[in-house]
Formats: C-alpha cells, sequence, structure tokens
C-alpha cells in the first residue's frame, strides 16, 4: 500500500461496459448456448475524450456461474483494433477475470463491443446464482461526462453513451468462437548438440556436451518444481 501527501497530477479510473447497472434484472436467459452483444457506440468516446487518448492499464471480465466465454473489444474504423478475453470463464475459480496483456490506447471516435455467452443461463441478477455482464476497464486519465464518472451501461438512456444490445441463440459450441493459444506452427528448435562446437569429423566437443546437460539438468529442475508447487 502506498500513498502520497499530495495528489498525483493524473487520477485513474474505470469505465464500465455491458450491463453495470443491471438493466436487465430479472430477465431469463435461454438454455443452451446463448451470446448477449452490448455495442458501446463511437461518438460516446469522442464526445468524452474529444481531443485526448487515454491509457488502458488492466481490464476484469465479469459474469457470473453460467458464463462460458467473455470478450471486450475495441473497434477504430471499423476494425478490431483490441480484444480482450476469457475463452473459458469458470466463475468458481475466476470471479472477475484479469486479462493478461500491455497497456493499450484508447482513442476519441472507438467503439466498444462486449460479449457475454452462457450455458443454461439463469435470470440476470445480484447472486452468484444469477448472471451479470460487466467489463472493468480501468484506465487513465480520469475522464467525465457531465458530472459523472465516463460510462457507457446499456438501458440508462445516456445521451450519445448508451450501449445496444443483441442476443443470439447458439447452435452449438462452434458459435463460441473459442481460440486456444497461437495458430499452428512449427517451432524453431535448434539441437545444443550439433551446435558450431565440434571437433574432427562431427565429434561434439566436451563444452557443447556439457552445455547440453546443464540445459537438460535446468529443464529437470524446473519442472520438478512445477510439480511440486502446483501439483501438476
Amino acid at each position: 500500500f502506498y500513498y502520497i501527501n499530495g495528489e498525483r497530477s493524473e487520477r485513474a479510473a474505470v469505465l464500465e461496459l455491458g450491463d453495470p447497472t443491471l438493466s436487465l434484472f430479472g430477465q431469463q436467459i435461454n438454455n443452451g448456448l446463448t451470446q448477449y452483444e452490448f455495442s458501446c457506440p463511437g461518438a460516446c468516446s469522442s464526445t468524452v475524450l474529444e481531443q485526448d487518448s487515454v491509457t488502458v492499464l488492466a481490464e476484469y471480465l465479469h459474469m457470473h456461474q453460467t458464463g462460458v466465454r467473455m470478450t471486450n473489444e475495441v473497434i477504430r474504423d471499423n476494425e478490431i483494433v483490441h480484444k480482450s478475453k476469457a475463452d473459458v470463464f469458470e466463475f468458481d475459480q475466476q470471479g472477475a477475470f484479469r486479462v493478461q496483456q500491455e497497456p493499450f490506447e484508447v482513442k476519441p471516435g472507438d467503439a466498444f463491443r462486449t460479449s457475454c455467452y452462457y450455458k443454461d443461463g439463469a435470470d440476470f441478477g445480484l447472486s452468484s446464482q444469477e448472471e451479470m455482464c460487466i467489463a472493468y476497464v480501468m484506465y487513465y486519465p480520469a475522464k467525465v461526462s457531465g458530472n459523472y464518472p465516463w460510462m457507457c451501461p446499456y438501458g440508462l438512456g445516456i445521451p450519445v453513451c448508451s450501449q445496444e444490445l443483441g442476443r443470439f441463440d447458439l447452435e452449438d459450441a462452434q458459435g463460441l468462437d473459442r481460440v486456444f493459444g497461437a495458430s499452428n506452427e512449427e517451432c524453431a528448435m535448434t539441437d545444443p548438440t550439433t551446435s558450431n562446437d565440434t571437433v574432427g569429423d562431427g565429434e561434439t566437443s566436451s563444452s557443447a556436451r556439457a552445455g547440453a546437460n546443464t540445459v537438460f539438468f535446468i529443464t529437470l529442475i524446473g519442472t520438478s518444481f512445477l510439480y511440486l508447487a502446483f501439483g501438476l
């Protein structure tokens, strides 16, 4: 915990997207796989940011027990320039999923699209047995819209900063559009025993063999540590 005697030159704030005020309270989610898509128009960031951009420090994606996937996208000139996601959302483990990413900029005119996917969803509500769809975007410097912090919620009818909602029933898991890891590629690997350290007609030198043994030993120790620390 850190504190200073004076006020910092810049304040951070949290932009809430999706349905942070629970305007969908009490509405039932269909059985099967469903998608709720909230869209915040670019006119909102144009009005609030004017000529300035802001830097996003962190994003948290929040649903409850029937949520299975969630994304939050930044759209600029009709192109997705940033996408945060929890491809497999597990409420008991995550609650609010912090996206692993580097800081990035949001510019005037950028739009947002927040999508929540559910399986056999419950009603929207406050309890863990009910559902939510909220993206928390921590950014700086803090911006206001009128006398209120910058937000773009669904259902409040805030001029310019009001989200539209699309609801879709998905036929199967393919509709979740999950992506695990990177695309299929062959990793370039170098065999340490066949490096430039050779003697005579292809015989590996003792230094190269020692280097290979060291790499193997470090790998073995690291793997053992992971098994002990995380029960893998």
